[in-house]
């Protein structure tokens, strides 16, 4: 018996320092800032709005916008970061290596590009800080085997859109009781009920829901 709780203090022992790694890290300046217009978006609750209503003139605005969420099993610290950033900006590896970057676990990696060959990114939690149920949450498409597009939301996993073509989508899940303001493309079929390609006078955060 003695040897059994031993073992079990162990195992507990093993798994705690095992799991310290994968704690996430708490927001940096620049990710307050980018969740302070998607808190305001979670709570007026419209149907969409796009980037360029929620970015513009901010230095979130740029030529492309990616967010990648990631899991326990991410890869962590400074060098994880610059590795993923570099997966998601292959054509600016020099701008990756400049970047000033914490040594944490961020669960939630927003970046720009920007013109000149630049990069700003913001680092955190999926959490939008004054509204914590609601997450950072990603709109991925697939085509069924019909040719039906299939529409999802996601929690992990990485996103890229052209910013002129970003938006942002509030969702609500009635099986988990869950909020997401979802990073998505106005020209996705499946995103409008109609099909077809958004036209840029319609994607407006003016869109009742």
């Amino acid at each position: 018996m003695r040897w059994c709780l031993f073992a079990f203090a162990a195992c507990f022992i093993i798994y705690t320092f095992g799991m310290s790694g994968a704690n996430f890290s708490s927001d940096d300046e620049n990710m307050k800032a980018f969740k302070r217009p998607l808190g305001a978006l979670s709570d007026a609750r419209p149907r969409f709005a796009t980037a360029l209503e929620l970015f513009g003139g901010s230095v979130f605005e740029g030529e492309k916008i990616c967010i990648s969420i990631r899991n326990e099993y991410a890869e962590g610290g400074e060098q994880g970061q610059r590795n993923e950033l570099a997966r998601l900006f292959p054509d600016r590896v020099a701008a990756v290596r400049k970047l000033n970057l914490s040594d944490g676990f961020p669960k939630v990696i927003v970046a720009v590009a920007q013109p000149g060959g630049r990069l700003f990114v913001a680092t955190g939690d999926a959490k939008i800080a004054h509204a914590p149920s609601v997450d950072i949450g990603l709109e991925l498409v697939a085509v069924d085997e019909e040719g039906k597009f299939l529409r999802a939301t996601k929690h992990r996993g990485y996103r890229c859109v052209p910013f002129e073509d970003a938006v942002f989508v509030f969702s609500y899940h009635q099986i988990n009781k869950r909020a997401y303001v979802m990073l998505a493309d106005k020209r996705s079929p499946s995103l409008w009920p109609y099909g077809g390609v958004m036209a840029q006078d319609i994607a407006s955060g003016k869109v009742t829901r």
